[in-house]
């Protein structure tokens, strides 16, 4: 073992730079891709969070519970609730129309967020996550 040649010398640092740049391409690979995730998030909170969605929010939180439907009919600023604020509107809406497809889909996701959300998940552990294995 004592004769160790210059070519094996030279294979041996060409394999532990390869290897060595596999390494970091892998981890950087996974930076830009967490970048990319946290940028797409951020802009989708940017876009969401318009002045215009910032002030209905307000009213929202500013709606007595269970206010009746006539409350929310009569104040066309309301009209973009939370469930629970508008859940007597929806019913009312349900019932003139006959109909139960009105709002289903806003009932349906207040629904799964009261029944999945609220322990599970935290400022570090985020829906996605939390209930990664959910089906409906």
């Amino acid at each position: 073992m004592g004769n160790v040649d210059l070519s094996t010398l030279a294979n041996i640092a060409t394999a532990l730079t390869v290897i060595t740049g596999v390494f970091f391409a892998l981890l950087e690979a996974r930076r830009a891709r967490q970048d990319r995730e946290e940028r797409a998030a951020f802009s989708t909170v940017q876009a969401m969070f318009t002045p215009e969605w910032i002030r209905s929010a307000a009213l929202v939180q500013a709606m007595p519970p269970g206010a009746p439907a006539s409350y929310i009919e009569n104040n066309e600023r309301v009209l973009r609730v939370a469930w629970r604020n508008l859940r007597p509107y929806v019913e009312s809406q349900r019932q003139k129309s006959g109909s139960e497809k009105n709002w289903e889909w806003f009932q349906w996701l207040a629904e799964q967020i009261e029944r999945n959300g609220s322990g599970r998940t935290s400022l570090k552990v985020g829906a996605q996550r939390a209930n990664r294995d959910w089906n409906p």
